[in-house]
């Protein structure tokens, strides 16, 4: 009887430890399982920023040699006002007050953008001039998102006002430099010639704030000036 009792007792002990090795077995299953499921996760997690960081840099691609160039012909002729006697003048403090008197009274704030100084042009439909005077231009910015620009005439000894405006953002080639030479690849502008005015085209009763492109092998856009942005016409017909 005690040798049965014993064989009965390892045969138990036997049968329990089978038990508790398959239960091993099978929890190392599901934890490998399980780790396999956290390794998927984390790949596709690294895959998705790896996709997402590769986007961004494709958005944000640096400038191409021949924007680079066409950039700077275009800021040296737009901005070449500025070597004029007329910019030293409208920054004399005897101008200053009188400046923010000529534009909106309601402005608080405004602060003068004198990068942007340039010469202006006044032209009619077919581009001829409607002025015999010196033109220049300038913006300005002020508190809760106004802006605003003045054109002016220099006639040797002082500054005259012309017309100003309040606008809906900053009516300046730099400040729009990257949608004017993404309009200008579509129309053919050589970089090496390309050359930039700040015009003001009359058309009937309306003026159109614009910025006329040309290049030396004859090829013209006009980049307008609107409340979406800048927008493009490919010839202007002058």
């Amino acid at each position: 009887m005690k040798k049965k009792t014993g064989i009965f007792y390892m045969t138990v002990c036997v049968f329990g430890i089978s038990l508790a090795v398959c239960g091993i077995q099978a929890d190392g299953r599901q934890n490998t399982s399980e780790s396999q499921e956290e390794i998927q996760e984390e790949t596709q997690e690294e895959t998705q920023e790896e996709t997402q960081e590769e986007t961004q840099k494709t958005v944000t691609r640096p400038p191409s040699d021949n924007e680079e160039l066409m950039a700077d012909a275009l800021r040296r002729s737009y901005y070449e006002g500025q070597d004029k006697r007329a910019f030293g003048m409208f920054q004399k403090n005897i101008f200053k007050k009188l400046i923010n008197d000529w534009t909106c009274r309601n402005l608080k704030n405004a602060v003068w953008s004198y990068d942007s100084f340039a010469a202006y042009q006044m032209l009619d439909a077919d581009g001829n001039s409607l002025s015999d005077k010196e033109l220049y231009y300038c913006t300005y910015c002020a508190d809760e998102g106004q802006c605003g620009y003045i054109v002016l005439a220099y006639d040797g000894g002082g500054l005259q006002r012309i017309s100003s405006a309040e606008t809906s953002y900053s009516y300046d080639l730099d400040s729009n430099m990257e949608a004017v030479l993404a309009g200008l690849e579509e129309n053919g502008i050589d970089p090496a010639s390309a050359r930039a005015a700040r015009v003001g085209l009359t058309v009937g009763d309306n003026i159109q704030e614009a910025i006329r492109i040309t290049d030396g092998e004859g090829h013209e856009c006009i980049c307008y000036f609107g409340k979406e942005g800048v927008s493009f016409e490919g010839s202007s017909g002058f």
